[in-house]
């Protein structure tokens, strides 16, 4: 979404050591083999943390989402939202700590 213009910002939740992972990956290598104009391209936001800590992912969503944003004249904006929810939905546990 990143490189076609169709989204302004991208954020990817995962494991800690998993986005830590990511990140450094994405930070070396996407640059080292782009150039020109893809390699200034914004890349997604690695975020570490267990979905399964609602309060932490909650707190990362408020950051994220929260508010809305302001255009200077105390206009709230607005924007579209899209969650991708690709392999995790496995891994998340209910409340009695099942999968």
């Amino acid at each position: 979404f990143l490189l076609d213009g169709a989204a302004d910002e991208c954020y990817e939740f995962d494991l800690p050591e998993v986005a830590a992972a990511k990140q450094t990956l994405l930070q070396h290598r996407f640059r080292r083999r782009r150039t020109g104009e893809v390699a200034d391209v914004h890349l997604p936001t690695v975020i570490g943390a267990d979905l399964n800590d609602a309060d932490v992912t909650g707190r990362h969503l408020d950051r994220i989402l929260g508010g809305g944003g302001n255009d200077g004249r105390g206009n709230t904006q607005r924007w579209h939202t899209i969650f991708v929810v690709e392999g995790v939905l496995m891994y998340l546990r209910g409340k009695d700590g099942k999968a």
